[in-house]
């Protein structure tokens, strides 16, 4: 069975309140993005860095 997960609700409350963070804000700047009509390289790399990297916390990775 598949035991990725989006969020961890075992994790101490500074690590949850980042992953909500990293996703939020990666959810902003694609959304930002979309509007303003420039979605460039650079911040289609943030978006991906910080969804990434929540996951990777969610997930209880190093590179999170």
């Amino acid at each position: 069975m598949d035991d990725r997960r989006w969020f961890n609700s075992s994790q101490p409350q500074t690590l949850q309140f980042a992953q909500m963070l990293l996703y939020f804000n990666g959810l902003l700047l694609l959304l930002r993005g979309m509007l303003l009509g420039v979605v460039g390289l650079i911040a289609v790399a943030f978006v991906v860095g910080q969804v990434g990297a929540a996951f990777g916390i969610a997930n209880e990775r190093k590179w999170g």
